[in-house]
C-alpha cells in the first residue's frame, strides 16, 4: 500500500518523459561550434582591446619623494596627450580596507543623519567611537569645540583613517565635486556640522566604500578639458603618514572609454578564448577529414561510432 501511495501521478513531468533534444555530436558539427564560439570572442575582443588601448594612463609614487607634513612639489611626464575628461586618482598600496573589523567600523545611521542612531553601530567604531579617539585627526580649533566624550560623528576607524593629502597641479583645474553618484549625494547627508570633527563631503564617501583589494585607487578629482604632452607640476600637501604599515602612495592621471579606465585583460582574455576556440575547430576539422572513412557509414548512436 505505501508503493501505490508514494507513487508519482502518471504525467510526463512526473514520470520524466518530456520530450527532449539530444544533440549528438560529430566531428563537423564539434568543428563548427568552435569556430562560430572562436568567430564571436574575435569579434568582441578586438574592439575591446583597441578601444582600450587608446586610453592614456601616467603615474607616479610620490611618498618616496616627499617628506611627512610639509608642502611637497614634484613633476611627472606626459607622453601623449590626454584626452578629456581627465581622471585624477590617488593610489594606495599595502592598506587592507577589506579586514573584517575595519569594513564593520561605521555607523550608517550617522552618515544618513538618521533620527535613532543604532547601539549595535555604535559599537562596531571602537576604538574609534568618542571625540577623544580623535585626537590627532582633526585641528586645535575644533577640538576646542568638541567634547571628549560625545559620539565622535562620523565614528569608526574607516573614517578616522580617511585620505587627507590635497593636490593641486599647476595650470589646470582639479574639480573636486563631481567624484560621486548622484544617489550617494542623497544618501550621505552633512548637516550636524557642530558635532562633526570633519565633514561628510565628497572625499570621505569615496573613502567610505570599501576596496576589496590591498591596492587601490580612489578618484580625488577631475580635469574637464586635455592634459598636454609634457611635464605635469604637481604640488601636494603631503599629511597622509603610510611608512607605519610600509604602505606607497601614487597619483593617477587617466581618462576613459566605454569599458571604463585602461585595463587590457577583458580583451586579452577573449582574444585568447577565441584563439583556442579555432585551434579545437582546427583539430576537430582535421580529425574528422583523416578518421572519415571509420564512421562514415555507421549508425551516429552505436557504440562502435567514433
Amino acid at each position: 500500500m505505501s508503493e501505490l501511495r508514494n507513487k508519482p501521478e502518471n504525467t510526463p513531468f512526473k514520470q520524466q518523459q518530456l520530450p527532449a533534444f539530444q544533440p549528438i555530436y560529430t566531428a563537423k558539427s564539434s568543428a563548427l561550434i568552435f569556430l562560430i564560439a572562436g568567430i564571436l570572442f574575435y569579434a568582441f575582443g578586438f574592439p575591446i582591446y583597441v578601444v582600450n588601448s587608446n586610453v592614456v594612463e601616467v603615474s607616479k609614487q610620490y611618498d618616496n619623494i616627499c617628506e611627512i607634513g610639509k608642502e611637497c612639489t614634484f613633476t611627472i611626464k606626459i607622453d601623449e596627450k590626454i584626452p578629456e575628461p581627465v581622471f585624477f586618482y590617488y593610489k594606495l598600496n599595502n592598506f587592507y580596507q577589506n579586514h573584517r573589523l575595519f569594513v564593520r567600523s561605521k555607523s550608517y545611521s550617522q552618515l544618513r543623519n538618521a533620527k535613532k542612531i543604532l547601539p549595535k553601530e555604535l559599537d562596531f567604531c571602537k576604538p574609534a567611537l568618542h571625540n577623544k579617539d580623535f585626537i590627532g585627526y582633526y585641528n586645535e580649533s575644533k577640538a576646542k569645540e568638541l567634547d571628549p566624550d560625545d559620539v565622535a560623528w562620523p565614528c569608526g576607524m574607516i573614517a578616522r583613517s580617511v585620505f587627507n593629502d590635497t593636490f593641486r597641479i599647476e595650470g589646470y583645474d582639479i574639480d573636486e565635486d563631481d567624484i560621486v553618484y548622484s544617489n550617494d549625494k542623497r544618501m550621505w547627508v552633512n548637516e550636524n556640522v557642530d558635532k562633526q570633527w570633519r565633514d561628510i563631503d565628497h572625499h570621505l564617501i569615496v573613502w567610505m566604500k570599501i576596496s576589496p583589494y590591498s591596492n587601490f585607487r580612489k578618484l580625488w578629482g577631475v580635469i574637464k578639458k586635455d592634459v598636454e604632452k609634457g611635464e605635469l607640476t604637481v604640488v601636494v600637501d603631503n599629511k597622509y603618514d603610510v611608512d607605519g604599515w610600509d604602505g606607497e602612495k601614487w597619483i593617477v592621471l587617466s581618462n576613459s572609454s566605454a569599458f571604463g579606465g585602461k585595463n587590457p585583460n577583458l580583451g586579452i582574455i577573449l582574444i585568447s578564448a577565441g584563439t583556442v576556440a579555432l585551434m579545437f575547430a582546427l583539430i576537430f576539422t582535421v580529425t574528422g577529414v583523416v578518421y572519415k572513412h571509420s564512421y562514415e557509414n555507421e549508425d551516429p548512436r552505436s557504440w562502435r561510432y567514433t
